[in-house]
């Protein structure tokens, strides 16, 4: 039974990693905006606010922006999200082999113990480097998603600055995202210190 339902989450991570985007969107565009409209479930097409929020008052509009990004947030992270489910997967079942593991079981330390304080937290110190080098990534935008949904972006604002050739904003976008790559290794090395007590910072 373990081994099955192992396999069947392995299958649906690979298939949520592998599935495109763009398709996934369109998919859920039809199902929400089309499929339930009228109905509770029914979530705004593309736009990140309604033509009327000017008018709305403040628990409106917050609520407005929320149902606006449900969609576009959900198809910008759910590969991410299956990704990173499967690197630390893969890195939990590398972890839970070793020596220091069956040390623990033969202390006497219970199951839950063993998996948070030794082994999910050596299985964090590779995530956190992939994690220092996302962080550019999670600011970039997606255009044919961005496009898809008519949300403004940063993929979309880097694509037309080069159609119109507008060399100032194509290099403040670099700027920042080389900053962002900076800002991410430094965040990842300081991480490094909570989850491996063997590195200190003086």
């Amino acid at each position: 039974s373990g081994k099955t339902e192992e396999r069947a989450m392995s299958f649906v991570l690979y298939m949520l990693y592998s599935f495109p985007s763009f398709v996934a969107a369109l998919f859920l565009q039809l199902l929400f905006a089309i499929k339930l409209g009228d109905t509770w479930f029914e979530l705004p097409l593309m736009g990140a606010h309604d033509p009327d929020y000017e008018s709305f008052t403040a628990t409106e509009r917050a609520w407005d922006s929320f149902k606006h990004m449900i969609l576009p947030v959900t198809c910008f992270t759910y590969g991410s999200l299956a990704y990173y489910c499967r690197f630390i997967k893969a890195n939990m079942e590398e972890v839970i082999r070793q020596d220091y593991i069956r040390t623990a079981k033969a202390k006497g330390l219970g199951p839950i113990r063993i998996l948070i304080h030794h082994a999910f937290r050596n299985t964090l110190i590779p995530f956190v480097t992939l994690l220092g080098l996302t962080l550019p990534g999670l600011l970039s935008g997606a255009i044919i998603l961005e496009q898809i949904f008519n949300w403004p972006g940063m993929g979309t604002l880097f694509f037309d600055s080069i159609g119109a050739r507008d060399y100032t904003v194509l290099m403040t976008i670099t700027l920042m995202f080389s900053v962002l790559t900076l800002l991410g290794q430094l965040i990842a090395d300081i991480l490094y210190a909570f989850v491996d007590p063997r590195i200190r910072y003086n």
